[in-house]
C-alpha cells in the first residue's frame, strides 16, 4: 500500500495553506508508506516566463519517510516557491516489489513523462514492454515507460489493460498536463476550495477531513473520480478534460504466487456500465464519481443476502475503507460442518491489524485455500466490546500467496489461546463480542454436558441463543440431529 496527495492550484494566492498542506500531508501519508517519499512539480507560466510551464516537471524523492523528507534540502528549496507552481504532487511508497533504493522511490521520469503510481500489478507482460524487457526493478517504473512510447491522446492504451491495482498521477510534457486516472482497486478523494482557488487530492478522504479542519482550508465535498475515467488538467484550469474508458485488463504470463493467466474475478467489475448520473459536474467543477457495482453486489448480513447498505459502506469510511477496496486475508480459523456446504472463517487483515470475517463460504473454497492469503473487500464492520472494529468481507478469490506460518483450527493449543487468534469471538454465525465478553458467557460451561469451554475452540462452539453455548461435540450432535429432523434432547 502505498499513499499519494497533491494540489493543483490556478494562481498563486493561499500559498501559505499550500505550503502547509503538502509538509502536513506527506507526513501523515507517512502512514500508507515510509520506505521513501517523492514530489514532482510544474511551474506555472507567466507574462515575464511564458516557457516555465512547458518541458518537463521537476522532482526529488529520498530513502525517506514523510517527516524527514519535509524537513530536507531537496524539500525546502522545492517548497520555497510553492506561488509559482500550477500543481505538487506527492507520494509516500510501502515497498512490495523492489528494494527500498531511490532508484525505486517515485516520481519515475522517462522521456517526457512524470508519475507516481499507488497499487501493485499482478504481472506487467499485458504491456507492450515489460518490466522484464525493460530490465526494471518495478512495476510502476515499466508503467512509466510505457506512457513514455505512446502519444498523450493514447494514453489509455496503457492503463485500460493494466493487470492490478492502480491509481495513477503523471505529467506529460508533450501536451503540458496533469493527468489522473484509477481503478476500483485503489481509492482517490478530491476537493476544491471554497473560491475553487486550489483543489487537493489524497488517497483517503480522512486525510482530507482532518487537514480541512486543521488548517482551516475551506474544502467543499470531498468526492472522488470513478474507475476508469481518465481527468486531463491543463494550466489555468480545474476542470479537466475527462474521458471515460472500459478497463479491460490482458491477462499476462505470472509471475509467482499463482497470478497470471487466471481471471480472479475482478473483470467483472470492469465489465459494467457507469452509472449515468455519476458523470456529471458539482458546482465547482470537480467530476462526481461513483465505482460501478459489481453484477453481485449482495452480501451476507444479518442473516440472509442483502445489498450492501449506504450505512454500512458510510462507517467502513470511518476506517479509511471502501467497498472497492481490496485486501489481503490471512485465514486463522474455520467453522466448517459436515453436510454443510458453506462455512464461515476467521483472520487477520494484512497490514491493518483488524480482524476480518467472512460468512457464507462454500467448504470446499475454505479447505483449499486455507493455506493461502486471499483477496477479499470490506462490505460492513462491527464493534466488539473492546470498541475494536471487525471487518466483514467478502472473498473476491484465494490469490495463491502461501501464508508465512500454517495455522489451523485442530493445531491450536489446548492450554491457552493461540496469541495468533484475533481478540474478537462468535457467539453465532452473525455476533461477535470481545473476550471477557465471551469467557463470561462461557464460564459455566457446555449447556447440555457442562464440559469446559475454551477460547481456542470458540470456531466450533455452537450457540442455541446468545447465553446457550454448546460445545464442540453436542454441537455437531445437534446439527445433525436437525438435519435429521429429530428433537433436540435438552430442549422442552
Amino acid at each position: 500500500m502505498c499513499g499519494i496527495v497533491g494540489m493543483i492550484a490556478l494562481d498563486s494566492t493561499w500559498v501559505n495553506d499550500k505550503r502547509k498542506y503538502m509538509e502536513a500531508a506527506l507526513i501523515i501519508d507517512t502512514l500508507r508508506g515510509d520506505d521513501s517519499t517523492g514530489i514532482f512539480y510544474k511551474r506555472r507560466s507567466t507574462d515575464k516566463n511564458p516557457e516555465a510551464g512547458m518541458g518537463t516537471a521537476a522532482y526529488a524523492k529520498s530513502v525517506s519517510e514523510g517527516y524527514s523528507f519535509v524537513n530536507s534540502e531537496n524539500y525546502l528549496k522545492a517548497a520555497a516557491h510553492m506561488d509559482e507552481y500550477w500543481f505538487m504532487v506527492g507520494h509516500n511508497r510501502a515497498s512490495t516489489v523492489g528494494a527500498s533504493v531511490v532508484d525505486n522511490a517515485h516520481p519515475f521520469q522517462e522521456g517526457d513523462i512524470t508519475m507516481v503510481h499507488n497499487g501493485t500489478l499482478r504481472s506487467t507482460h499485458c504491456l507492450p514492454k515489460s518490466q522484464e524487457d525493460l530490465m526494471v526493478d518495478v512495476d510502476s517504473h515499466a508503467i512509466c515507460h510505457n506512457l513514455a512510447i505512446h502519444d498523450p491522446e493514447d494514453a489509455h492504451e496503457v492503463f485500460t489493460i493494466l493487470d492490478g491495482a492502480f491509481t495513477l498521477i503523471w505529467h506529460d510534457a508533450r501536451d503540458s498536463s496533469l493527468n489522473i486516472v484509477r481503478n476500483s482497486e485503489r481509492p482517490l478523494h478530491m476537493a476544491t476550495t471554497a473560491d475553487n482557488k486550489v483543489l487537493y487530492f489524497a488517497s483517503e478522504a480522512g486525510q482530507l477531513q482532518y487537514l480541512d479542519g486543521k488548517l482551516k482550508l475551506a474544502l467543499g465535498d470531498i468526492v472522488y473520480p470513478q474507475p476508469g475515467l481518465h481527468l486531463k488538467f491543463k494550466q489555468d484550469s480545474l476542470e479537466p478534460e475527462a474521458v471515460k474508458h472500459t478497463l479491460t485488463p490482458k491477462y499476462g504470463r505470472g509471475y509467482g504466487g499463482g497470478y497470471g493467466n487466471n481471471n480472479h474475478g475482478y473483470q467483472q467489475w470492469w465489465d459494467e456500465e457507469y452509472d449515468d448520473e455519476a458523470t456529471g459536474w458539482t458546482s465547482n467543477g470537480v467530476p462526481l464519481g461513483k465505482p460501478p457495482a459489481p453484477q453481485d453486489n449482495r452480501v451476507h448480513l444479518g442473516g440472509r443476502r442483502r445489498e450492501i447498505p449506504q450505512l454500512s459502506q458510510e462507517m467502513l469510511l470511518k476506517e479509511n475503507l471502501l467497498v472497492e477496496d481490496r485486501l489481503l486475508f490471512t485465514p486463522i480459523a474455520r467453522n466448517l460442518k459436515e453436510g454443510n456446504p458453506h462455512g464461515f472463517c476467521v483472520g487477520t487483515l494484512d497490514g491493518l491489524g483488524l480482524t476480518g470475517v467472512i460468512h457464507q463460504v462454500e467448504s470446499h473454497t475454505i479447505q483449499a485455500g486455507f493455506d493461502r492469503r486471499w483477496l477479499v473487500r470490506p462490505v460492513a464492520l462491527k464493534y466488539a466490546d473492546t470498541a475494536t472494529p471487525i471487518i466483514i468481507c467478502k472473498m473476491v478469490s484465494t490469490v495463491g500467496l502461501e501464508k508465512d506460518v500454517m495455522h489451523s483450527a485442530t493445531s491450536i493449543p489446548t492450554e491457552t489461546p493461540s496469541t495468533d487468534l484475533p481478540d474478537v469471538y462468535p457467539i453465532g454465525d452473525n455476533t461477535w463480542v470481545g473476550k471477557q465478553e465471551w469467557l463470561e458467557l462461557t464460564a459455566e460451561g457446555c449447556t447440555y454436558c457442562d464440559a469446559i469451554l475454551r477460547a481456542e475452540e470458540a470456531m466450533q462452539i455452537g450457540w442455541l441463543d446468545d447465553e446457550m453455548p454448546l460445545c464442540p461435540a453436542c454441537n455437531e450432535d445437534a446439527y445433525l440431529m436437525d438435519m435429521n429432523g429429530r428433537e433436540l434432547p435438552w430442549i422442552d
